[in-house]
C-alpha cells in the first residue's frame, strides 16, 4: 500500500510539472509570436536594446505613434521631448526613493502634456497625471473649492509614485500596473476575466477599451522618442518651471496682487500655483504657503509687511479672506466666522438597481467599496434591487451624482468605462 501511494505521489507530482511546462509554454509562445510578428520591425529592435525594467511592449498602435511623434508637427515632439526629462528629473527621485524605474515619470507628459491645470473630460480626473478624485481622496490630496492638490506638481507626484508603488505589488507586472494606473483597477480587472483570467498581457491589452489602453501605446511611444530622437535629427527643446520654493503667509492674498507687488508675471505665479484654484492664497488655520521663484523670495521677505495687509483694509478684489472646509476664517468687519463650504461632502441616497454591485457603484460615484459598505453597515457583498444606500459624495457635484439615479443600465457601464 505504501508502495502503490509513493507510485500515486510520482504520478501526480510528474503531472503538475507537464502541466507547469505547458502552462510556461503557452505564455512563452504568446510572447514568442507577438515578438516574432515584428522582430524585423526597426523600433521594436532598437526599443529591445534599451535598459529598462519595464519590458517592452510593442504592437501596431505603438508602432503608429512612433510614427507619429517622428513627424514633429509644430515642434510638438521637440516639446514632449524636454517636459520628459524634465519630468524624470524632477520627479525620478520620488520614484527611485520607492524603488520604481523613474522613466515612469513621463506618463505625467502622456496624460496631460505636463499641464497642471488639464482636467479629463469625462472623468473629471485633474492634475499632470491625471488623478481622479476618489484616488486624491485615498492619499489625502487636499480637493475642494479653493485648492485642488491633484494640481500641485510636487506633491501629486509623490502621491503617483506611491500610487504605482501599491499597484505593482498587486500586479507583478509594469504593463498591467501602467494599465491599471491609468483605466483603473476595476476596468483592467474586468478585461483580465474577459481575456479568459490570462497572465498575457497581450491579450488583457485586446480586452481594454481602445481608450485604454493609450497610456502604455503612448508611454512606448514616447520612451522611444525620448532615447533615440537623435538619430531622427529631432532636437529637444529645453523646459523647466521656474527654480522655486514656498513661503507661508497668514492672511488671504490674491495671486494677481502678490504678482503685482513683485513684479511677477501672473501667469508665472498662477503656474507655480495651479493647485489654488481660484487664484486665491486662503487664510487657513492663520498660516498657508504658496510658491513663488527663489529669486523673489528675498524681495518677498523684504516687502512682506506692504503685501500682507490684513484683508480688512483690503478692497473685495483684491484679497478677500476664503473659507476651507469650514475652518473659521475672518470676515471683512473682521468678526470670526465659520463657513460651510460647499464643496464638503454631501450625503445622497441612490436607488439600486437590478445589475448593480459594489464595484460599479464605487465607480460611478468615486469612491471605494470599503466606503460604501461602512456607510450603509454592509457585512457582505449583496445589494438588493429597491433598496436604498447613503453615498457621500462633494458638494459641489451634489447634482451631477444625483443624476446617476435616473441612468440606464447601459448608460452606467458606460460612465464608469470612462472613469
Amino acid at each position: 500500500m505504501c508502495v502503490e501511494y509513493q507510485m500515486m505521489q510520482r504520478i501526480a507530482t510528474n503531472l503538475l510539472f507537464i502541466l507547469l511546462v505547458s502552462v510556461n509554454f503557452t505564455l512563452k509562445s504568446q510572447s514568442d509570436t507577438s515578438r516574432n510578428t515584428f522582430v524585423k520591425d526597426q523600433y521594436f529592435k532598437k526599443l529591445e536594446m534599451l535598459s529598462s525594467p519595464i519590458p517592452v511592449f510593442y504592437n501596431n498602435a505603438v508602432r503608429i505613434e512612433i510614427m507619429h511623434l517622428l513627424k514633429n508637427q509644430g515642434q510638438k515632439t521637440s516639446e514632449m521631448i524636454g517636459k520628459a526629462r524634465y519630468a524624470i528629473k524632477q520627479f525620478g527621485p520620488y520614484f527611485d526613493s520607492l524603488g520604481l524605474p523613474p522613466e515612469l515619470a513621463i506618463i505625467s507628459v502622456i496624460n496631460s502634456d505636463f499641464n497642471a491645470s488639464y482636467v479629463e473630460p469625462y472623468t473629471g480626473a485633474s492634475g499632470v497625471w491625471p488623478l481622479s478624485y476618489s484616488t486624491a481622496k485615498r492619499y489625502r490630496l487636499v480637493t475642494n473649492s479653493y485648492v485642488d492638490q491633484r494640481r500641485n506638481y510636487w506633491l501629486s507626484a509623490q502621491v503617483v509614485a506611491s500610487y504605482l508603488s501599491d499597484l505593482e505589488r498587486i500586479y507583478q507586472d509594469w504593463h498591467f500596473t501602467i494599465s491599471a494606473f491609468y483605466s483603473g483597477p476595476i476596468n483592467l480587472n474586468m478585461a483580465i476575466r474577459k481575456a479568459g483570467n490570462t497572465l498575457e498581457y497581450s491579450l488583457v491589452h485586446e480586452a481594454l477599451d481602445q481608450n485604454q489602453r493609450l497610456c502604455l501605446e503612448k508611454f512606448m511611444g514616447l520612451w522611444y522618442i525620448l532615447n533615440f530622437h537623435s538619430e531622427h535629427k529631432i532636437m529637444e527643446t529645453k523646459y523647466s518651471l521656474p527654480l522655486s520654493d514656498t513661503v507661508c503667509t497668514s492672511v488671504a492674498l490674491s495671486l494677481d496682487y502678490i504678482a503685482d507687488k513683485l513684479e511677477l508675471k501672473k501667469s508665472t505665479v498662477s503656474l507655480l500655483n495651479a493647485d489654488l484654484t481660484e487664484g486665491i492664497v486662503p487664510e487657513i488655520a492663520n498660516c498657508t504657503c504658496f510658491r513663488l521663484p527663489v529669486d523673489k523670495i528675498q524681495e518677498y521677505r523684504e516687502k512682506r509687511q506692504e503685501i500682507e495687509v490684513r484683508s480688512t483694509d483690503l478692497d473685495s478684489t483684491t484679497a478677500p479672506p476664503v473659507p476651507i472646509e469650514g475652518e473659521i476664517i475672518k470676515t471683512p468687519t473682521g468678526v470670526p466666522v465659520n463657513i460651510d463650504v460647499s464643496s464638503e461632502p454631501k450625503l445622497i441616497y441612490y436607488t439600486v438597481k437590478s445589475g448593480d454591485n459594489l464595484g460599479l457603484l464605487s465607480k460611478l460615484f468615486d469612491c471605494s467599496i470599503s466606503e460604501l459598505k461602512k456607510w450603509n453597515n454592509i457585512k457582505g457583498t449583496m445589494l438588493y434591487s429597491g433598496s436604498k444606500i447613503k453615498i457621500y459624495v462633494p458638494g459641489d457635484k451634489v447634482a451631477e451624482y444625483k443624476k446617476i439615479n435616473s441612468m440606464s443600465a447601459s448608460q452606467k457601464q458606460a460612465l464608469a468605462r470612462r472613469k
